[in-house]
């Protein structure tokens, strides 16, 4: 009964890593949508840090305030946030081509010290919030865990498979020898 739960358990556990890793990497290069680990504390309590945000496209037309919009933050190091619409507006002259976005962080005091400006038919806006599941990723990223994933693990199954095959073989030779 143990090696039954052992055995369903071992399954169970290829199962989820499996469709994790469909969900996170495989997924959004398939279909309408971007997963993201959010860093900060920036849009609490809401969506924690550590939290895995789901993005879906809509057109940037229909972009309204108190959406939460993923982009590219236009100064310094224009890494991507998701903080809230406050408001948006279409750029003078632009004939609804071009829109300028101003956000704030949930838990910030007052609006992001920039504004965005939107020159695609549509963005990403938040859909969905897993908690504590970019955690484990953050962690699966340190270093000493990618030096163990990309050499220690490997070296480790390729060890096993070759001592269940030396194991195999002496048992092979000691099955012959009692003949």
């Amino acid at each position: 009964m143990v090696r039954k739960i052992g055995a369903f358990a071992e399954w169970a556990a290829v199962i989820v890593a499996a469709a994790l890793l469909f969900f996170l990497a495989i997924g959004p290069r398939l279909f309408d949508y971007r997963t993201m680990v959010m860093l900060t504390g920036s849009m609490r309590p809401g969506i924690p840090p550590g939290s895995v945000v789901v993005g879906t496209t809509k057109p940037t037309s229909s972009l309204r305030a108190g959406d939460v919009f993923t982009y590219h933050i236009p100064v310094a190091d224009h890494r991507v946030i998701s903080h809230r619409v406050v408001w948006v507006r279409p750029l003078p002259g632009s004939h609804g081509t071009a829109y300028e976005v101003q956000t704030k962080g949930d838990a910030n005091n007052g609006n992001d010290p920039w504004t965005a400006v939107v020159r695609t038919r549509h963005v990403w806006t938040v859909r969905a919030t897993i908690p504590h599941l970019g955690d484990a990723i953050v962690w699966l990223r340190r270093p000493p865990v990618q030096l163990a994933l990309r050499w220690i693990l490997p070296g480790l199954l390729v060890g096993s498979i070759l001592w269940s095959i030396w194991v195999d073989h002496e048992h092979h030779d000691d099955l012959q020898d009692a003949r």
